[in-house]
């Protein structure tokens, strides 16, 4: 299977009459969910949320609602042990992570770096990259180095259990972690999409063969 990264543009779910259509068609753990929200565009992220998992299930063969657990709020493909998945939304994309490999993913909306989450959540070594650049470069670094946190602790399935600052990003020389809290080999893939989102893909034991594929989906012709 390699990996497959799949992103989807839910802004055509903003359409009451489109986003009704869809919502009909999603199990009942996922209308729940999107019940809960209480601002709109949460209701939307998340209903995209679950039209792009279920494309992704079906392309790959798993079926339309495979099932799906949780492990430390991590989801888990009960009946494939082979199969791992991971899922992020911000702004107006969410994106769907597919692999044989474990995999976490992270998507977030580019906007001014946040001094108050570097001082709490960044090493001093991420801080001195970061204080190499200003304006827009300094937003991007800020978010490529945040999401690439991001897609290692969900990779982990660990959530806030790790306290971001235990744990080190290098961007000199391509993309390197240092950290304590597993014994295993990470491949880390950063992207900065021309619309203004960073993406990051974080993989155990990936080797060389093995590749990522980057898809866009969108709402006309399928389903």
């Amino acid at each position: 299977m390699n990996t497959k990264v799949y992103i989807f543009d839910v802004t055509p779910l903003k359409n009451e009459t489109m986003f009704q259509k869809f919502y009909s068609l999603m199990p009942d753990y996922r209308k729940n969910k999107i019940d809960r929200f209480t601002q709109e565009k949460d209701k939307i992220l998340s209903l995209g949320a679950g039209i792009l998992e279920r494309e992704v299930f079906l392309e790959n063969g798993l079926g339309e609602n495979p099932e799906i657990i949780y492990e430390n709020g991590k989801p888990i493909l009960a009946d494939f042990d082979d199969v791992f998945f991971n899922t992020s939304h911000s702004g107006e994309k969410v994106i769907t992570t597919i692999s044989n490999l474990n995999v976490g993913c992270d998507i977030e909306k580019i906007k001014s770096e946040r001094k108050s989450i570097i001082d709490r959540c960044y090493t001093k070594e991420e801080q001195e990259f970061i204080d190499k650049f200003t304006g827009r470069d300094r937003d991007i670094s800020f978010y490529k180095i945040w999401t690439l946190k991001e897609s290692f602790v969900k990779n982990l399935g660990a959530g806030l259990s790790i306290p971001f600052n235990s744990f080190s990003i290098s961007l000199k020389n391509g993309i390197s972690i240092t950290q304590k809290i597993v014994k295993e080999e990470f491949k880390f893939v950063s992207l900065t999409t021309d619309d203004n989102y960073q993406i990051a893909i974080c993989l155990s034991n990936c080797s060389e063969n093995d590749k990522i594929e980057f898809n866009n989906f969108e709402l006309e012709g399928n389903l």
